[in-house]
């Protein structure tokens, strides 16, 4: 429900003439809370039952085993419909909204500048969107982590234009890299953000990174706008140019305007599926922080040794590598604290929610991930 109070309040931002909300997003939407309040009964009644157990106080392990069991039944049953309400419906939603604000900005250019910026539009997005299959941190986690990046991002000495987080599957990389775009996107520093995802045709492949990457720059900084339009007018087919003139070009050269940092944001580069177009994108974006010395960009990926090849002799490179799921960090334990409290505290009882928190302590590192990966999921 985190997931969800966090998209309603940031749709509640918008301002009044820019919601777009239909009966293929408002009736999806309301069948999902639906099947949430059925939920909250069956717990209820599940909870009203075990009470009236005679036999349920003798064994206390295996009632919270028990409840442990449902409770994870119930997270993925609720996992399989917030996915298919957001990728189904909010996907298509939001994408359109996201294309829609581009072109008024866009038009507003044009209006207040006298220069014309429409052939932006010209340029093709990849339509997938983080927050179909994503959500942030949990408020509260992550902090030391966060805190890292952040201060890498703030460092305008350093000679590390490039911060790679590496982690395994499931370690809740693309929530930090969510949690951190949002920061920027709130400081005014966050130039663009492009999410790989294998389930996406567009977005498991680097054909409209750079096009995408390049509209987005417009939508977060419309001081770039004449630059990029200038950029296309100049070179009207460069999208079937190589990725390094593409970025060199709609990205790094626009950006050369600007006398101030700017972070771009690319996750899961190991959901491109082809490893000669991930090679090229890691060379792409390491030539590209020379080309523009107030450019950053937050990486993350799986460990893979096509990007650790490119990478590994660089040294414009920050790494942190399997620091989200290492159960010998105290950090990652709190964090597992906090999202059993947060989240159960009404499913159940402040004794049962702390015999879970301290389970992860004596457990093994893959029992304690199972655990601490929920915190990047919607619940």
């Amino acid at each position: 429900m985190f997931a969800i109070d966090n998209q309603i309040d940031s749709f509640e931002k918008y301002p009044a003439e820019e919601r777009v909300v239909d009966e293929a997003f408002k009736q999806p939407l309301i069948h999902y809370v639906e099947l949430l309040e059925d939920f909250q009964e069956t717990v209820a009644h599940h909870r009203h039952k075990r009470s009236r157990n005679a036999f349920a106080s003798l064994s206390g392990i295996g009632k919270v085993k028990l409840d442990a069991g449902l409770i994870r039944k119930f997270n993925r049953d609720i996992e399989d419909r917030h996915r298919q309400l957001l990728a189904q419906d909010q996907l298509s939603l939001f994408t359109a909204y996201r294309i829609q604000v581009i072109e008024r900005k866009v038009e507003s250019t044009k209006a207040n500048t006298g220069v014309d910026t429409t052939a932006i539009l010209q340029l093709p997005m990849a339509a997938f969107v983080a927050s179909s299959v994503h959500a942030p941190c949990l408020q509260g986690t992550r902090q030391a982590v966060l805190d890292k990046i952040s201060h890498w991002a703030e460092d305008d000495m350093s000679d590390k234009p490039i911060f790679w987080l590496c982690d395994i599957a499931g370690s809740g990389k693309s929530s930090v890299a969510m949690s951190a775009a949002a920061s920027w996107r709130a400081e005014g520093t966050l130039g663009a953000q492009f999410f790989f995802s294998m389930t996406s045709a567009e977005a498991s492949n680097t054909e409209k990174l750079c096009s995408t990457i390049a509209r987005e720059l417009t939508h977060h900084i419309p001081a770039l706008s004449p630059h990029i339009a200038d950029a296309v007018k100049r070179s009207p087919a460069i999208t079937r140019n190589s990725l390094g003139e593409q970025f060199s070009t709609l990205v790094a050269g626009p950006l050369n305007h600007l006398d101030r940092r700017v972070i771009i944001v690319i996750d899961a580069i190991d959901e491109c599926k082809l490893g000669s177009q991930r090679r090229e994108l890691v060379e792409t974006l390491a030539k590209g922080v020379r080309e523009s010395k107030n450019l950053k960009i937050l990486m993350t990926s799986r460990p893979d040794p096509v990007i650790e090849a490119v990478l590994k002799e660089l040294s414009i490179k920050e790494k942190l590598e399997d620091r989200l799921h290492d159960p010998n960090h105290s950090d990652n334990i709190d964090d597992i604290a906090v999202y059993v409290h947060r989240s159960l505290y009404r499913v159940l009882s402040q004794d049962r929610r702390q015999r879970l928190v301290e389970r992860p302590m004596g457990c093994s590192s893959g029992q304690a991930r199972h655990v601490e990966c929920s915190l990047a999921r919607p619940a």
